[in-house]
């Protein structure tokens, strides 16, 4: 669907999709790190091992922490107030 510029507060048409694969999480992360990189994907992607490569990182990046004291601070803006998230659920 085209959007025509000189209407762009129209509301745009939404169809929601089901049955299909959600599991794409990795697959975004590991594109957006190869896009910001610019690195091409490569041709036979295996989701698992970017499952696999993401642990370690995560898992390195906390024992490098741990190992020389460093603290991160919270940058969480903490919980949505109240009328904030009934707000959402009307």
């Amino acid at each position: 669907m085209r959007v025509d510029e000189s209407d762009v507060n129209s509301p745009l048409e939404v169809t929601v999709a089901s049955n299909i694969p959600n599991d794409c999480g990795v697959f975004v992360v590991s594109y957006a790190e190869h896009f910001i990189t610019d690195v091409d994907l490569p041709d036979k992607y295996g989701i698992n091992v970017e499952r696999l490569r993401y642990s370690y990182l995560l898992y390195a990046h906390g024992k490098f922490k741990k190992e020389n004291d460093y603290e991160s601070e919270d940058e969480s803006p903490g919980t949505m107030p109240e009328e904030v998230r009934i707000s959402y659920l009307e």
